[in-house]
């Protein structure tokens, strides 16, 4: 109800925060180390990701992790607008710092994944939403976690391989 009023004071304190700038973004594998609330960041208010973010780039920590959808109860899988809303902001603190953002969209333990409402359309929309709003540098993609024949949505890991295919083919390397 009040989001509004925390984004304007997230805002004002954002103008006296100090941005320390990593040398570049780090995409060898072998390179990559990192810290990251995953599923909790979205939730947190953005001062506190900017304090986070500069924490890390001071210690040279070059890689952190959001899972885009957050966990199931906030509501995001439905309303992913929302999330994407929430995500935008709390990305570029650490975008700006040349800190590498490894993104996990969907994760396949979502209760109710293999509705059909879930569809490579939804999928879609929320990820062209995150390149047209961030671009992709510093940002690598994992569509799904947890997914596969044995997982807890098994009945429909093959969707997942659907979005997989599709980020593939829809997002640079």
């Amino acid at each position: 109800m009040f989001d509004w009023i925390q984004n304007i004071i997230d805002w004002i304190l954002g103008l006296f925060n100090t941005v320390t700038k990593l040398d570049h973004f780090v995409t060898n594998p072998s390179e990559q180390f990192g810290y990251g609330l995953s599923n909790d960041l979205l939730q947190l208010p953005l001062s506190e990701v900017s304090k986070m973010a500069e924490a890390m780039a001071v210690n040279g920590v070059p890689v952190t992790h959001i899972e885009v959808l957050s966990f199931g109860e906030m509501g995001y899988y439905t309303n992913s607008d929302e999330a994407i809303d929430r995500l935008i902001p709390r990305t570029k603190e650490f975008l700006k710092r040349r800190i590498t953002v490894w993104m996990t969209v969907v994760n396949w333990n979502y209760k109710t994944i293999c509705e059909l409402q879930f569809d490579l359309a939804w999928y879609a929309h929320i990820v062209n939403r995150i390149k047209d709003e961030l671009g992709t540098d510093g940002i690598v993609l994992e569509s799904c976690s947890e997914w596969g024949p044995k997982c807890r949505n098994a009945n429909c890991w093959k969707k997942a391989e659907q979005f997989h295919n599709w980020t593939n083919d829809n997002w640079p390397d």
